[in-house]
């Protein structure tokens, strides 16, 4: 008999193997976008425990917005309720928040002209449902799919709003 149970992929320790992961895949990901785009505003709604882009940008740069405040530089507020100018962005970011196609008709008026959103695969099984997922991103006739790091696309599509 092994002293060593197998771990079940319900387990706490593959679960928070995975959102390590996804944490650093995240941090990569933006790190690489940042060297081809003049990124120096994102907006991230509803990240929950996700605090990746702090090892990529500044406080200063960052706008979280989540219900609960898990950690310091986060506004405590639900992402549909708060008013940004528009054009205030250079970059919003979103995953697994259960967004509606109004809610990205709100992300596109806040970003930038050229602005890029990112539309992260990870949660919610999205990685595993390919681009029907987010044909109402598709629909948008402000945005424009754009693949600007080769080799991510199966974690992160990105959008440049034209």
């Amino acid at each position: 008999m092994s002293s060593n149970p197998e771990i079940s992929t319900d387990s706490p320790f593959v679960v928070e193997k995975d959102r390590l992961v996804k944490l650093q895949n995240t941090a990569s990901f933006f790190t690489e976008l940042r060297t081809i785009e003049p990124i120096s505003s994102v907006y991230y709604p509803g990240p929950g425990l996700d605090d990746s882009l702090n090892d990529v940008f500044s406080p200063s740069e960052i706008t979280y917005v989540d219900r609960t405040p898990h950690f310091t530089n986060i506004t405590q507020g639900d992402f549909r309720t708060v008013n940004f100018p528009s054009g205030k962005f250079d970059a919003v970011f979103i995953q697994d928040i259960h967004e509606q196609p109004k809610d990205i008709v709100e992300f596109v008026r806040i970003l930038r002209k050229n602005g890029i959103l990112v539309y992260g695969l990870y949660g919610c099984g999205m990685e595993s449902r390919g681009s029907t997922s987010f044909d109402h991103v598709h629909q948008m006739p402000s945005l424009r799919e754009e693949e600007l790091l080769k080799g991510w696309s199966k974690l992160f599509r990105t959008f440049r709003k034209v």
